[in-house]
Parts: C-alpha cells; structure tokens; sequence
C-alpha cells in the first residue's frame, strides 16, 4: 500500500512542530480473488457510511486502486 505523493505533507514547518511528515491517504492495490476483494470493498464501504459519506465501486475504484484517506 503506498501513500501517494499528494497525500504526503512533509514542509518544513510541519516536520518542525508536529516531528516529522503526515500523510492522509493509502492507495491500496485490489486482489483479483473475488473473496478477498469484495472483503476490502465491504471495510470501505462501511468506512464511508460511518463518515455519512456514499461508496461505490464503479466510481471509487479506479485502475483496479482504491484510495483510503482520512482528515
């Protein structure tokens, strides 16, 4: 699962006050196994209900990536 580099928030001042760089987002890359694939879709499905945010697959997941990010 890499961060991607728009994720990464890594200025000077930020290393300075709070010891190092933050990141906000995980790019996870989808199993082709059904099972475990639809397993991971399923946490972030009830991830973004829980934030009162909609999930949906066909939008969500692009070149077979979905990206998890948090505030």
């Amino acid at each position: 699962m890499p961060i991607p580099n728009s994720a990464i928030y890594d200025s000077n001042n930020r290393i300075q006050q709070e010891g190092g760089p933050y990141a906000d987002a995980l790019e996870i890359s989808l199993p082709t196994a059904q099972s475990e694939r639809e397993a991971i879709l399923n946490i972030a499905n009830q991830e973004a209900t829980n934030q009162g945010m909609a999930f949906n697959p066909e939008s969500d997941v692009i070149n077979n990536k979905l990206l998890l990010w948090w505030d």
